[in-house]
């Protein structure tokens, strides 16, 4: 089972520590044997079904994608409209098959991404029942 937790605004460290040490490896050996592909984030037993995946960099592509979901009534194409004004600022959007993705540098600090994440999701207005986010990691595909 992968691993998953929650936190608090202000204390995301369990989040950060997971994804400096797991989806954030350096190294081409450290990528190829990762055991997780990406973390999930969304508000603890919020009322929406929006979500902000962070993927790991890939072998060749060294960005880390972070795809925002928004809540399931909202249209998809207007994500980075809503994420610019409500002031989040990231790096330019790109559209893939239909998703709304943010190409950070793989240099980019855990909490910068974690911040961003949080900040994403409050552009819907998703706001954790209990003041804690949950996060969730996920496993690649066999292939």
């Amino acid at each position: 089972m992968p691993p998953k937790g929650s936190f608090r605004s202000d204390d995301p460290a369990e989040l950060l520590e997971f994804i400096e040490r797991k989806l954030l490896k350096r190294g081409f050996a450290a990528k190829f044997l990762a055991r997780f592909d990406a973390v999930y984030v969304r508000p603890h037993g919020g009322d929406t079904s929006a979500a902000v995946r962070i993927g790991k960099p890939g072998l060749l592509n060294k960005d880390v994608g972070v795809l925002v979901s928004p809540p399931e009534e909202m249209e998809r194409d207007t994500v980075s409209r809503r994420l610019e004004a409500a002031g989040v600022r990231g790096p330019e959007a790109r559209r893939s098959f239909g998703q709304t993705i943010y190409d950070f540098p793989d240099t980019t600090p855990a909490s910068e991404l974690v911040d961003f994440a949080l900040a994403a999701l409050g552009a819907f207005d998703a706001k954790p029942a209990d003041d804690r986010w949950e996060w969730e990691a996920s496993r690649p595909s066999p292939e």
